[in-house]
């Protein structure tokens, strides 16, 4: 069985591949997917059968990549560059803002909302908001034991404050890029050693 996550339209990536038959892919419900390919290019064709193919190296794909490989599933990663070192995920900040242990910073997702809402002109979709401000501090915590490192305050994170924001919430992770533009390898880079030492395998083309 084989559950499928990213654009199944991917699944070509710039490898010259033609399927002769239709491909029906029944997704996160399981499918069996049988292709019959016919190389355009003269190079061989290597099958790779796997429980989970999720297409795409970044933050999102190495998260889903940690999940499923956790359930002992075998899962398979398909990156048009190196898994962890290319994409969108690399070029961001290295900061998020997160509600934590709120006693300490007189905050509350209620606040954080609220500042959310008030910093996009109230066009933001009300529900992403609050999933952003009522996960955030979980997901922080799940970053951390995956290895991912962010500025410390002696035994705590470091939370400092930042425009938009009316109370301390921003904090940052640290320990990879050595350039601005690519700071982001702070989220990405210990996610894909995670995935890695989890036996995910990475099908990377660049």
């Amino acid at each position: 069985m084989l559950a499928l996550i990213g654009p199944p339209l991917f699944l070509g990536l710039r490898v010259g591949l033609i399927s002769k038959e239709p491909l029906e892919v029944e997704i996160f419900k399981g499918a069996v997917l049988k292709f019959t390919y016919e190389r355009t290019d003269g190079m061989e064709l290597n099958q790779v059968s796997t429980d989970v193919l999720i297409i795409g190296g970044g933050l999102a794909g190495l998260s889903a990549a940690v999940e499923a490989a956790g359930t002992g599933r075998k899962v398979s990663m398909v990156s048009k560059g190196r898994v962890g070192r290319s994409g969108n995920t690399v070029i961001t900040q290295n900061n998020m803002a997160v509600v934590w242990k709120g006693t300490r910073t007189d905050d509350s997702a209620e606040q954080h909302i609220e500042d959310t809402l008030s910093g996009g002109g109230t066009l933001n979709g009300l529900d992403l908001v609050q999933v952003l401000a009522t996960a955030a501090a979980e997901t922080i915590t799940w970053l951390m034991e995956q290895g991912v490192q962010f500025q410390r305050d002696q035994d705590d994170l470091l939370i400092k404050g930042s425009p938009g924001h009316s109370r301390l919430r921003t904090i940052r992770a640290v320990g990879v890029s050595q350039s601005n533009r690519t700071l982001g390898l702070a989220f990405s880079v210990p996610l894909a050693d995670r995935a890695k030492a989890l036996g995910v395998g990475f099908l990377e083309i660049y």
